[in-house]
């Protein structure tokens, strides 16, 4: 049975009890900027234009293999205040962090996890974004949103509507030009269904 507890804002965390999100499989997650800010470009034409903060999450996002050799990227975008990708696990051979997990209790976060990648993941942008850019305070919100990939259409799916997200950022409610209001009969992407 899957836990549908809130995990931050208005998204569910769909995480499985039992499982371990460390073994070979396929996840979504998805990344919020801190307060959902649009600090990390703007859309134009269904494309992002990203700012230099964007331009950092990107690098390091594309770097997430080699910090984690058991891992490959899959689909991914960006969009103005969040991020949506794929990430592959094969077995494991072994990985690394690209940052220490400073001030994170060791039983909290399994090493080669979708957490331990996520964590290390939003540390590395904080510090190259303070160091590199002198941004100043939080990039990320506190927590994050990933689920299991399953079998059918559920692949393709999660692809597509990570692929079609810009395009939709206009009916997107993470815009803040949107949230609050209804679409007007435009059907919304959804990455998976909502039971």
């Amino acid at each position: 049975m899957e836990d549908r507890t809130r995990s931050f804002g208005d998204r569910r965390s769909i995480r499985l009890k039992a499982a371990d999100y460390s073994r070979p499989g396929i996840y979504f997650v998805t990344v919020c900027s801190d307060s959902r800010r649009c600090i990390f470009g703007r859309v134009e034409d269904a494309e992002l234009i990203p700012s230099a903060l964007g331009g950092l999450v990107r690098e390091c996002w594309a770097a997430v293999p080699d910090h984690f050799p058991s891992v490959i990227l899959d689909e991914f975008v960006l969009l103005p205040n969040h991020l949506h990708g794929i990430l592959v696990f094969h077995p494991h051979v072994g990985a690394q962090h690209c940052c220490a997990l400073s001030g994170q209790p060791e039983a909290q976060v399994k090493p080669d996890s979708v957490s331990a990648i996520v964590r290390s993941f939003k540390a590395i942008v904080t510090r190259r974004a303070h160091d590199e850019l002198h941004w100043r305070g939080p990039v990320w919100q506190r927590n994050y949103f990933e689920r299991i990939v399953r079998g059918g259409d559920d692949l393709p799916n999660t692809r597509r509507y990570i692929a079609e997200n810009l395009r939709m950022w206009e009916l997107d409610q993470d815009n803040p030009a949107v949230q609050g209001k209804k679409s007007k009969g435009a059907a919304v992407l959804r990455p998976y269904k909502n039971n």
